[in-house]
């Protein structure tokens, strides 16, 4: 099982690469990829919202696929997508943290597409 204070180191780093992968997001991704993440980061939401595991797990991946798409960094989404630690999480923690993480990603990725 992750200790309390493993999953916030893991959580840190994660929420470090996400922000990153926004960023290049925002700079690399053509217009389209750009819609698709917003589309996807909407659909996580909004699948959060009716706590049910496999749909939030599904629009998890799709939302992941949209970012690296658009930020055309191999390194972040391996890193990313390879954390095996996680596994050990519960549902709940898994759900809470992405979710929360993704909100923030958004948010943050708004405020870069604007400026």
């Amino acid at each position: 099982m992750v200790s309390e204070r493993e999953l916030r180191d893991i959580y840190q780093m994660r929420v470090v690469l996400k922000s990153l992968a926004a960023r290049l997001s925002v700079r690399n991704a053509c217009c389209a990829q750009v819609a698709t993440l917003v589309a996807t980061a909407e659909e996580l939401h909004l699948v959060y919202a009716g706590h049910a595991i496999v749909p939030f797990l599904r629009a998890k991946a799709r939302s992941f696929e949209a970012l690296f798409a658009g930020a055309s960094n191999e390194v972040a989404a391996v890193s990313l997508g390879t954390n095996n630690r996680a596994a050990a999480m519960t549902v709940e923690q898994i759900e809470d943290a992405s979710a929360a993480a993704m909100r923030a990603l958004l948010h943050g990725n708004q405020a870069d597409v604007a400026t």
